[in-house]
């Protein structure tokens, strides 16, 4: 005899492989781009890319909800950064790129 409160047999809904997948691995919207000096001025503002690139095609990703507006304000020259951090970004960014596609 099934206990109060028990989900009948016919109201057990089994979740299939894809559901279980999406349950383990939850999905992050990113913004990316190959814009190096983007990645920079993002980096100079506290934004480092969580990924860097890793084939022969040169991709930066963030998955801070911020980021589009802020890349936004790089493209419409609103975004303001220190000039020394942006220019450490750019160097270290160029030395991860050239270093990772040697």
């Amino acid at each position: 005899m099934p206990r109060t409160g028990d989900p009948s047999p016919s109201k057990i809904r089994i979740a299939t492989p894809a559901e279980k997948l999406a349950e383990k691995t939850p999905l992050k919207k990113s913004y990316q781009s190959g814009d190096l000096y983007l990645a920079a001025a993002l980096a100079a503002c506290g934004f480092p890319p969580e990924s860097s690139p890793q084939d022969s095609r040169v991709v930066f990703s963030w998955y801070d909800p911020s980021i589009p507006d802020l890349a936004r304000s790089y493209y419409e020259k609103r975004l303001t950064v220190d000039a020394c951090s942006l220019s450490n970004e750019i160097r270290q960014l160029k030395s991860l790129v050239h270093n990772q596609m040697a």
